[in-house]
């Protein structure tokens, strides 16, 4: 898992981070990868892409065009 979580954290590796720390990003990553590991999850491109994804949305922030209704 933390070669997994270590390519999700280089594919931001230059993103400006502001509002949180590599650190608990680092954290949050490693806690989404090992949840979706448990749900039966195996594949590591799959972890490491659903990771990024993650992450983008974490640094990011919501899409502006979902209302979330």
């Amino acid at each position: 898992m933390n070669e997994i979580v270590e390519r999700v954290m280089q594919s931001a590796r230059n993103a400006p981070i502001s509002k949180i720390s590599r650190t608990e990003l680092r954290s949050k990553v490693g806690n989404y990868v090992e949840l979706l590991s448990s749900a039966g999850k195996r594949d590591p491109e799959e972890l490491t892409d659903l990771g990024i994804a993650y992450l983008r949305g974490i640094i990011e922030g919501p899409d502006p065009r979902y209302t979330g209704c």
